[in-house]
């Protein structure tokens, strides 16, 4: 099982024999340089950088499979230098496909939660996300007077 660059463990399910899992590494908005030579490569694959139509963008592996006697793309998405789980597209829903290198993909893989559609966040792994606290202003109301009712 790899290591994430912080040392833990992570596996990821694999439903379609793709990939499982690859190694975590700091966000692109940190301000510390990643030696390339530290991180571990991406599996090995077709990666490509995915739009849908109604403006989704998705990062990853992918592959053409049949399902419902029908052909269908298998993207897994890359978050965070890890592939999630497969993401099952009909072609018509591709609106451009640009196939590119392993490294390509990562440079433009989303760093934040909110950068993925809702469908795939749901299963991303907690792990990989942070609490909410940990986002730009969050407030739990805790220190409001709940006897008030807000007119």
């Amino acid at each position: 099982m790899p290591l994430r660059a912080d040392g833990a463990s992570r596996s990821i399910p694999d439903s379609m024999g793709l990939a499982s899992h690859t190694l975590c590494v700091d966000n692109a908005l940190s301000q510390t340089e990643i030696d390339m030579s530290d991180v571990a490569p991406l599996p090995a694959g077709d990666y490509c950088i995915l739009e849908l139509f109604g403006h989704v963008t998705l990062v990853g592996r992918y592959k053409e499979v049949e399902l419902f006697a029908t052909k269908m793309m298998a993207i897994e998405p890359l978050f965070q230098d890890t592939l999630l789980s497969v993401v099952f597209h009909g072609g018509a829903a591709i609106y451009r496909l640009t196939p590119c290198e392993p490294e390509t993909a990562r440079k433009h893989q989303p760093t934040h939660g909110y950068q993925l559609p809702p469908a795939i966040r749901a299963n991303v792994p907690a792990a990989l996300l942070p609490a909410p606290s940990d986002y730009p202003g969050y407030s739990d109301h805790s220190e409001d007077n709940d006897d008030e009712i807000p007119i």
